[in-house]
C-alpha cells in the first residue's frame, strides 16, 4: 500500500469512527457486539453491514439508470479490505 493508500485508508477509518461513536445507539451496538463476539467477527459484521448499505445505494442508483453513479459508489466505498474494519472494531474493544 503506498502512502496516498494509507492515509486515504486512515481518513476512512476517522470518518467511519467519527459518525458511529456520535450515535450513541451504534456506539452501544458496536460496543456489544465486540464485547459478545469478539474483534475479528465484530470486524466482519461491520464491513458486511457497510458492503450492504452502499451495494443499496448503488442498486438504487442502477434503478434510476445512473450506471456510473452505482459503479463510482462501488468503486469508491467498496474494496477497503478486512484490515480497515479490525481497526475499526478493534476501537470498540473495552478492556476490563
Amino acid at each position: 500500500m503506498n502512502d496516498t493508500q494509507t492515509q486515504a485508508q486512515a481518513q476512512f477509518i476517522e470518518d467511519f469512527l467519527l459518525v458511529s461513536e456520535n450515535d450513541h445507539k451504534t456506539y452501544l451496538d458496536l460496543t456489544a457486539t465486540v464485547k459478545s463476539e469478539g474483534v475479528l467477527k465484530a470486524s466482519e459484521k461491520i464491513q458486511e453491514r457497510f458492503e450492504d448499505w452502499i451495494c443499496q445505494l448503488a442498486d438504487q442508483e442502477e434503478e434510476k439508470k445512473n450506471a456510473y453513479g452505482s459503479l463510482l459508489l462501488k468503486q469508491l466505498l467498496i474494496g477497503w479490505g478486512s484490515d480497515s474494519f479490525y481497526k475499526i472494531a478493534k476501537r470498540f474493544e473495552v478492556v476490563e
